[in-house]
């Protein structure tokens, strides 16, 4: 009769009649034995030898776990992976009713405010969770009132000058009751529903660190212009010093003086990096957290370069051309600051600038991979940009572009891309879908075409569009598949197959955009006539909206 035995593989009980450990899953080896099976044994033993075969229920019950283990760990980890350049989930939007000299916010997902006066600037956070807006209620207004709009439209303040938004959507640093015969106001930060002073000699705009934990700023101490950085102390960075962009916890402070950029270290100025004599003009490229800078040089014997510094370090060489945007997928956000008339800073929603693409400026362009090693290495030349860009797929390394009316896909990380052209022939422009798996395509006939990997091309719209009509932009996708496009006053849509007819509007339709997760059309009356040799032209314009991109509300008038 059978008993309970101790499992050889953990060692566990294992009750009487069961095959199977229940802890590890070990078949159970039993002493008992039946009266043939002893006599076999005996035969066995008395031949000199015990047969021993081998258990696969050992080997195959354990390694069927573990494989089970390793594949959940996997997926959990391919889940739980950030996605590198990060996601806009917010569907905030404003709009002006000029007519009305009212301003109507859309916050996030919540139904729409109006507010008097009318919106002369507006950031977001990389997410567009979050925004901050200036409005100015009457013209010739000294200053103008900051709201936060997140899921509630909330004033801040007012008399506001100007202002900073962090990137994360946290904070703002602000300048009131600006004196422009002093050109000095009130520096403000407001954190965490509460505002603090902190210079009342500030000049010019702030800037804030991405979580709101670091100010740079010009003030004046008695006639002398000084650079300060605030980490919650205000920190002296020199005369004639501008700060133009600090980390969280002043951890890097990039800053201008006497026409030379500088990286430096904290706030007690010990480490600190020459970077670039400033042109006419600098641009800056910084990822999020601020710990690198991607910008440019010029030498008047070898022209302008293009060089990174990480982590507060010396410059180092990147390319021979001027790298001036980084490309990211549709659907993500960069966030774009004018310091001033001369000094145009980026920041962008990654935190590491290796294994991303930049590309040359101009009409045409050159396209480089930031390796891992920091080099930028050429994958593409003489691409076309008028219309059309560069696009970036979700997966970080599908490439579409357009050359001499021919639109051509690239795997970016390959070490030498081959590219594979999509189509050809008097391409106008294209907009591919967010996954690159689709591309919709308008001919210099007007013409509209969809094409799916090597399926043959699809005809949405042979509609012509009026010769004398204003050339804009007329199509874009909403969600990153859908696209919609004008003809005249009608609006159209397509996934893919025919276009049809959305909505008829009173007046030709000027253009179609995408703003706060929704669909916004333009119209326009055309008082004075069209000169398609002037290309400009009188005109009255409406904007509706519409979240379902089926429905339209009248948002605003001009």
């Amino acid at each position: 009769m059978a008993e309970n035995v101790k499992c050889k593989t953990c060692g566990a009980n294992v009750p009487a009649g069961m095959k199977f450990c229940a802890s590890c899953g070990a078949a159970v080896e039993r002493t008992e034995v039946s009266a043939a099976t002893s006599k076999e044994s005996n035969s066995d033993n008395n031949e000199g030898g015990k047969r021993r075969g081998l258990n696969l229920n050992k080997l195959i019950i354990p390694a069927v776990i573990i494989i089970a283990v390793l594949g959940i760990a996997f997926v959990s980890l391919s889940l739980l992976k950030p996605d590198k350049y990060g996601k806009i989930v917010g569907k905030i939007s404003i709009t002006n009713d000029r007519e009305n000299n009212v301003v109507i916010i859309y916050p996030n997902g919540k139904g729409k405010s109006n507010i008097d006066g009318e919106c002369e600037l507006g950031q977001y956070n990389f997410e567009e969770t979050k925004a901050a807006f200036l409005i100015r209620e009457e013209e010739g207004d000294e200053g103008s009132s900051l709201y936060l709009v997140t899921d509630e439209v909330k004033l801040i303040d007012d008399n506001v000058h100007r202002f900073s938004f962090s990137a994360s959507g946290n904070a703002i640093a602000y300048v009131k009751n600006f004196d422009s015969a002093e050109k000095t106001g009130e520096l403000w930060l407001y954190y965490n529903n509460k505002k603090d002073l902190i210079n009342e000699k500030a000049e010019g705009k702030p800037f804030i660190s991405p979580k709101g934990s670091a100010i740079g700023y010009v003030a004046y101490d008695g006639g002398d212009k000084v650079g300060y950085v605030w980490d919650g102390k205000e920190h002296e960075i020199g005369e004639d010093t501008i700060p133009i962009a600090v980390s969280d916890g002043a951890k890097y402070i990039y800053y201008k003086k006497t026409d030379t950029l500088y990286v430096q270290k904290g706030t007690k100025g010990d480490e600190r990096e020459k970077l670039s004599e400033i042109p006419l003009a600098i641009s800056l490229m910084l990822n999020k957290d601020l710990s690198q800078v991607i910008y440019s040089k010029f030498d008047e014997n070898e022209g302008t370069k293009s060089y990174i510094s990480r982590s507060g370090g010396e410059g180092e060489f990147l390319s021979d051309q001027m790298i001036g945007r980084l490309i990211i997928p549709s659907g993500t956000k960069r966030l774009s600051c004018d310091y001033d008339l001369f000094t145009f800073i980026d920041l962008y929603p990654v935190s590491d600038f290796s294994d991303t693409f930049g590309r040359t400026t101009g009409t045409s362009c050159e396209l480089y991979r930031i390796t891992q090693k920091y080099d930028a290495i050429n994958i593409g030349m003489d691409i076309d940009t008028v219309y059309s860009g560069v696009f970036l797929a979700d997966d970080g390394k599908t490439m579409i572009y357009s050359r001499d009316g021919s639109v051509y896909k690239i795997n970016g990380m390959e070490e030498n891309p081959n590219p594979e052209r999509i189509f050809t022939g008097d391409v106008l422009r294209f907009l591919a879908v967010s996954d690159g798996s689709a591309v919709f395509y308008v001919k210099n006939n007007n013409e509209i075409y969809y094409k799916k990997g090597k399926d043959e091309p699809t005809l949405v719209s042979d509609d012509q569009i009026d010769e004398n009509s204003p050339k804009v932009a007329q199509s874009v996708l909403l969600n990153g598949k859908t696209l919609y496009y004008a003809i005249g006053n009608e609006l159209y849509f397509s996934e893919g197959a025919k276009g049809k007819l959305v909505n008829e509007f009173e007046f030709d339709i000027y253009g179609v955009s995408i703003e706060g997760g929704a669909v916004i059309v333009s119209t326009y009356i055309d008082e004075r006539g069209y000169d398609p040799n002037i290309r400009s032209y009188e005109q009255i314009l409406h904007h509706y909206r519409s979240t379902d991109g089926k429905n339209f509300e009248l948002v605003e008038a001009d």
